[in-house]
């Protein structure tokens, strides 16, 4: 469950470069090997959130209205879920399913609520090797030297 819950935290970033890991190549005789193209980021998935300070609300009261987009089916879906612990705990909400807790809810004294975005959680930068040594790349006026050996 906890490899799951890690998983899920990464679904909007660095999980996106697994593929691009995975296939890096080292520098061969005839330099270094073509980098595939990385597609736009994001899953399609997105959602909102709203906060209402009670100067600005009807009733005096602050409010939050969470707007998930997420799937009410598969893998990344929301389960709707009512946690009590008779005088100590009642929380309505949802999670994603097979995560522990109230991600988006409420209880008798605050609301809460989270948003997903498409934006870049990552910034890709192409650097350029130093002519004759593939593993050190010029930086502005300084260069750096790195090495996958041990």
């Amino acid at each position: 469950m906890y490899a799951y819950a890690g998983d899920l935290t990464l679904a909007g970033g660095t999980r996106n470069l697994i593929p691009y890991i995975a296939t890096a190549q080292p520098p061969g005789h005839d330099g270094p090997a073509a980098a595939p193209p990385i597609p736009p980021s994001g899953s399609g998935m997105a959602s909102n959130a709203w906060a209402v300070g009670g100067e600005r609300s009807a009733s005096g009261h602050g409010m939050v209205m969470a707007n998930p987009h997420f799937p009410w089916y598969g893998e990344a879906r929301l389960w709707e879920c009512h946690l009590v612990l008779p005088g100590q705990l009642d929380v309505y909400g949802t999670s994603l399913i097979g995560t522990p807790g109230v991600q988006i809810g409420f209880n008798r004294h605050v609301g809460w609520a989270h948003t997903f975005s498409v934006g870049n959680r990552f910034t890709v930068y192409k650097l350029e090797l130093l002519p004759g040594e593939p593993t050190s790349t010029a930086m502005g006026t300084r260069s750096a030297r790195w090495s996958a050996r041990p």
